[in-house]
């Protein structure tokens, strides 16, 4: 795969490169070219129009693609030796990657998880679309650690990011955390379904943590579960973080199970001159399932420190319509 993306030619022609993927494969990719600049507008975001695009490939042209149809492969395999299996170490713009498992990614190393697309320095990204991948045992083998993620935003400026309709199953540490700076934003994370597993001695296992200067942030439509009954034994989960300076969240239609939502206006030591404002909870399902955990993680919680600034606060927020249950 990584021959293919070196022979690509690049957005110079005013057209998308199309690497295809049938079989599997066992690398990590260093992307090399975006795509050419431009955006199509549905359901009122942004997406690529002529992206630089790593998609598995329907070989058999009965118009299915993997991973669905069981007849067709397309798999990047870490085979637990290798940290990320996308790097867009150059920070790459207008890319979509689609229908492809991505599995056994993150072990062994402390700057590991999926797909590093983002990465500091000078140069603003936007429309970078992950659709219809499964992700398995990402990190699966490995303790928490704050840099071991499944989808990093660690970055500097990017904006109008997607990441919908994937499955990540059976992760460790963090799914999605970063801190991304001023004129960052415009991100949605809908339909996709995230199953957390702790390993052996414990562990900490988070969905979503984000902070920082950045805007608009939405999660739709999501299934997050703990997973509580795997774990052996148990370890601490948080199920959405929204932390200090963001600003204008929508988390909407979601079920979390043994899960809930954290607004965390300051924490100690990283202080931002913004409050959390504009905060949209709503129509989601909080489900807790099992009595065992030691801080029950489900609800919605303010969490600041005594004495904290006036200016870190919550503010404008708005919790609606959800539905609270427990059968623990």
């Amino acid at each position: 795969i990584q021959k293919a993306l070196d022979t690509a030619d690049g957005p110079g022609d005013g057209a998308e490169d199309v690497v295809c993927i049938s079989g599997i494969f066992h690398e990590t990719l260093v992307m090399r070219h975006g795509g050419a600049a431009g955006y199509y507008v549905r359901d009122g975001f942004q997406f690529p129009k002529n992206p630089t695009m790593i998609v598995g490939w329907d070989k058999d042209g009965d118009g299915h693609y993997p991973p669905y149809d069981k007849d067709d492969t397309a798999v990047l395999d870490g085979k637990g030796m290798l940290a990320w299996a996308i790097d867009n170490r150059r920070k790459l713009s207008h890319v979509e990657i689609a229908h492809l498992t991505v599995k056994n990614y993150g072990y062994r190393e402390d700057n590991c998880g999926a797909f590093k697309l983002f990465r500091w320095g000078d140069g603003h990204q936007s429309h970078v679309y992950v659709h219809d991948v499964e992700f398995h045992a990402i990190n699966r083998a490995e303790k928490d650690a704050s840099a071991k993620i499944v989808f990093s935003f660690w970055g500097g400026p990017m904006t109008h990011v997607a990441f919908i309709n994937n499955l990540v199953d059976e992760y460790s540490s963090y799914f999605c955390r970063g801190a991304p700076p001023d004129k960052a934003g415009h991100f949605r994370f809908q339909n996709n379904t995230l199953r957390m597993y702790g390993i052996s001695g414990g562990s900490f296992v988070t969905g979503w943590k984000l902070w920082g200067h950045h805007r608009d942030v939405e999660v739709l439509d999501n299934v997050l579960d703990a997973n509580a009954h795997a774990w052996k034994p148990l370890g601490h989960v948080s199920g959405i973080g929204v932390c200090q300076g963001t600003q204008d969240w929508t988390i909407r239609g979601n079920v979390l199970i043994d899960l809930g939502v954290t607004l965390q206006p300051v924490a100690k030591g990283y202080p931002f001159e913004r409050t959390l404002d504009r905060i949209r909870i709503d129509r989601n399902v909080f489900r807790s399932t099992y009595a065992g955990w030691r801080w029950p993680p489900i609800g919605v919680k303010i969490s600041g420190f005594k004495d904290a600034p006036a200016h870190q606060s919550v503010e404008n927020t708005t919790i609606t319509r959800n539905f609270f249950s427990t059968s623990a």
